[in-house]
């Protein structure tokens, strides 16, 4: 894989197996994340990630198998507030992917330590969707396409991500985020307002990096599928997910799902990735201006 020499914020960064790291994922069997040349964008190997019902487990400081979750993510971290990233990548989801019921996070870039992301693209119900999670996902989330528009095929996705808390409200033709899908701008993705708080920014871990990258696949809150999609009866009661830098509670039927016969399994998820680019600028990062593949 080629890796581009430079980590400073003016240059490229060309994600791949090299310049990431798994170090967030609690599923790390040796099929969910492979290289693989089968399904490819541009040059010689994609990356492929997967997720089964059951995969789950533990890292620092955090166990998804007892807290309804399950993940297959790489991870990039970078220094950059008050500056504006871009990123470039291919998407590909496989034909299996259920449409329905079944919330799945693909990418998010968060303020390390908070646990809202600044942006999650994500697939809820048969949709794909752009949620500004920090800023409350109910009000704040872009419609990018059908999840079934997005199968059996790459689809080009750009985004942009202005890295500042103040600012206040930008003037007309002006934003913080964009959003580009196969070259044509998703104008409800752009937003006027500054997309995280000085809360998230003042509370992150001060001796690690300011912003994170994840990428992959990111069930959460998997009992509330399997409740809904049941043929055995589950003895189980409600649970509160508590965070606590912010108070906010989420609820689903239990914190550890994979204990218990739902009659039903989650759905085997598989995506790819190919052609991930971080930059300062949208044609550092677009595969159609770019003249040489990530790897």
């Amino acid at each position: 894989m080629l890796l581009i020499p430079s980590l400073s914020w003016s240059s490229t960064i060309s994600l791949n197996k090299e310049t990431t790291d798994l170090g967030g994922s609690s599923s790390k069997e040796k099929h969910n994340y492979q290289l693989n040349k089968n399904i490819v964008r541009a040059g010689e190997y994609s990356q492929r990630f997967e997720l089964n019902h059951g995969e789950c487990g533990a890292y620092k400081d955090w166990n998804d198998c007892e807290n309804d979750r399950q993940r297959v993510e790489r991870n990039y971290g970078w220094n950059g507030v008050n500056q504006t990233k871009w990123l470039g990548f291919s998407l590909y989801v496989e034909e299996s992917i259920s449409d329905k019921d079944l919330t799945t996070s693909l990418v998010q870039m968060k303020v390390n330590g908070w646990r809202d992301a600044i942006w999650m693209l994500r697939q809820i119900n048969v949709s794909i969707i752009l949620e500004f999670n920090i800023l409350g996902a109910g009000t704040n989330n872009c419609y990018v396409g059908s999840a079934k528009s997005f199968k059996g095929k790459w689809n080009d996705i750009i985004i942009k991500t202005e890295l500042a808390y103040e600012g206040g409200r930008k003037e007309i033709g002006e934003s913080y985020t964009e959003l580009y899908l196969n070259g044509k701008k998703v104008n409800e993705c752009s937003r006027r307002y500054p997309i995280f708080t000085k809360e998230s920014y003042e509370n992150r871990p001060r001796d690690q990096e300011e912003f994170f990258l994840n990428y992959g696949l990111y069930n959460g809150f998997i009992s509330k599928w399997l409740d809904k999609n049941k043929t055995k009866e589950v003895d189980v009661g409600e649970w509160k997910d508590v965070d606590e830098k912010t108070g906010t509670i989420h609820t689903s039927k239990t914190n550890e799902p994979f204990k218990y016969d739902w009659g039903v399994e989650i759905p085997k998820r598989v995506i790819y990735f190919d052609e991930i680019r971080l930059g300062s600028t949208r044609e550092e990062v677009d595969i159609t201006a770019s003249k040489q593949a990530v790897d």
